[in-house]
């Protein structure tokens, strides 16, 4: 089972703002540490979404764009990051 594992990536999704008094704020030096921590055991990746592409579902065709758009939103606020993690080989 172990080895199996070690040929899994692990995707992480990022969260790094909090509020505070009512404004957004970016949790630098939690996410300086988390990516210092995973790189020690992991090759790490940083991605994020670079634009949406809606005509690149046959699905939404019947629909006009705004709709399209919609469809694929999730409503996010800041422009997310993803961490890609693969496991380092001894």
């Amino acid at each position: 089972m172990l080895s199996l594992l070690s040929n899994c990536n692990v995707i992480c999704e990022l969260h790094p703002w909090v509020k505070r008094n009512g404004k957004r704020v970016y949790r630098k030096v939690e996410e300086e540490n988390l990516l210092k921590n995973a790189s020690k055991f992991f090759d790490v990746e940083m991605i994020q979404r670079e634009s949406y592409s809606p005509n690149d579902f046959e699905e939404l065709s019947g629909f006009n764009e705004v709709e399209r758009l919609i469809a694929l939103s999730e409503g996010r606020g800041p422009n997310m990051h993803w961490l890609v993690l693969t496991p380092k080989k001894n």
